[in-house]
């Protein structure tokens, strides 16, 4: 691919010292500091912002805490006598953590591809058909409503692995539902929040409800 992050590098490249990896990257590529392809390594000989194609590329930053969870490494330095399941966190250099699965999760992973997430939810709302001619500088190829569903998602979907549990595709259907390109509700909030974009006669769960705050 013309664009990755420095996890899928160093899950697909076989390299004997990271910071040679490191080193070697200025000579690769560049990168944006801010935008739909941030931190991404970017081959010299490609701009992703005039090619439509590489949405696909854009990349899905979330800075999440996982306290009081413990971290794989901290959970050894307790001692050979103390033992600590883990359940949702991926194995220890496992080669697929840059791929959002909705199933594992990875504390020192926070950022991912578009092309890299393969929850099925989400791939429902990346399949959108409802793009951009040109790149936002914000959302790329997608529009605003696309990226906040996918944001929101996503970042629950961590939260609940890191508690513990894994969510319900059921409680984000009434993000799914949502425009692409999403405009603000006009008028009260207690007046829409319980039924906009819901078929007719039904109303938003308590998680729904608080999903569809976020937006």
């Amino acid at each position: 691919r013309p664009i990755l992050t420095f996890r899928v590098l160093r899950n697909t490249v076989e390299f004997d010292n990271v910071s040679n990896l490191y080193e070697a990257l200025p000579f690769c590529g560049y990168a944006f500091r801010d935008g739909p392809w941030k931190d991404a390594l970017i081959a010299f000989d490609f701009d992703p912002r005039y090619n439509p194609r590489s949405r696909i590329y854009q990349t899905i930053a979330l800075e999440m805490s996982y306290d009081p969870i413990l971290a794989p490494d901290v959970v050894k330095s307790m001692g050979d006598g103390m033992q600590i399941s883990l359940p949702y966190f991926g194995a220890e250099g496992d080669l697929n953590s840059h791929i959002f699965s909705g199933r594992t999760i990875h504390p020192e992973s926070q950022i991912w591809q578009i092309c890299d997430i393969t929850d099925v939810l989400l791939r429902r709302v990346i399949s959108t058909t409802a793009l951009r001619h040109r790149a936002c500088q914000k959302t790329g190829f997608y529009h605003n409503g696309t990226i906040a569903k996918i944001m929101i998602i996503m970042r629950d979907k961590l939260e609940c692995l890191r508690d513990g549990c894994v969510a319900s595709d059921h409680d984000y259907e009434c993000l799914v539902g949502m425009p692409d390109i999403y405009q603000p509700v006009e008028g009260p909030v207690s007046s829409v929040s319980s039924r906009c974009f819901l078929p007719v006669g039904t109303t938003y769960s308590r998680k729904g409800a608080f999903l569809w705050s976020m937006v």
